[in-house]
């Protein structure tokens, strides 16, 4: 069993960018830790609707925590927090973004990755740019697609996005040999195997 922390800017960003790579997880009986760097913000909706999508989303994936940050809470507090969950394994958005609260996140998992006995994968998220993956995880695309339904506050603020993240997850699937595969590319940063 893997400990697995996952920083997310916000409600959802975790399971669109890497939902399919989450449920292998769970499905390997690994904990998962989701870490939501910027919970407060409600110019995406409601924080309350938004958090119990949420709580819909970890009960499938089986979360074993989810800790809520708000932007009163300093680097060093999450740092602090986010240590203490001592995982094998990090997940945290890739750096080259425009939204501040994504460049944050990718921050705070670059803070918390400084024990080289973390392995360190970097997502993409819908803004990422200069974005170049060098590792590829098979997904069920049919499995992830019911994951990312659960935020229906979203999906009807961006009626598109369950289309764009399948068409992503397809032509990261077609970079794996062979026909008919869906997949989440990562930027592998550092990978430890003990």
């Amino acid at each position: 069993m893997k400990k697995v922390l996952v920083i997310s800017p916000h409600m959802d960003d975790a399971e669109y960018a890497m939902g399919g790579t989450l449920l292998r997880h769970r499905d390997f009986g690994d904990e998962i830790t989701l870490a939501v760097t910027h919970a407060d913000d409600n110019l995406a909706g409601d924080v309350s609707v938004r958090m119990e999508e949420q709580k819909e989303s970890s009960l499938i994936l089986k979360t074993k925590r989810i800790i809520y940050f708000d932007k009163k809470v300093s680097i060093e507090e999450r740092v602090s927090v986010l240590d203490k969950t001592e995982p094998d394994i990090i997940y945290f958005p890739f750096e080259k973004d425009p939204h501040h609260h994504h460049v944050e996140a990718s921050n705070l998992g670059l803070s918390v990755s400084r024990n080289f006995n973390i392995s360190v994968f970097k997502y993409i998220t819908q803004r990422s740019y200069d974005y170049f993956p060098n590792y590829y995880q098979g997904i069920d695309i049919v499995e992830k697609i019911r994951l990312v339904s659960v935020f229906k506050s979203q999906n009807g603020r961006q009626p598109k996005f369950i289309e764009i993240m399948e068409a992503q997850n397809r032509f990261f699937g077609s970079l794996i040999p062979g026909n008919g595969h869906y997949a989440e590319g990562f930027v592998l940063f550092r990978q430890v195997q003990i």
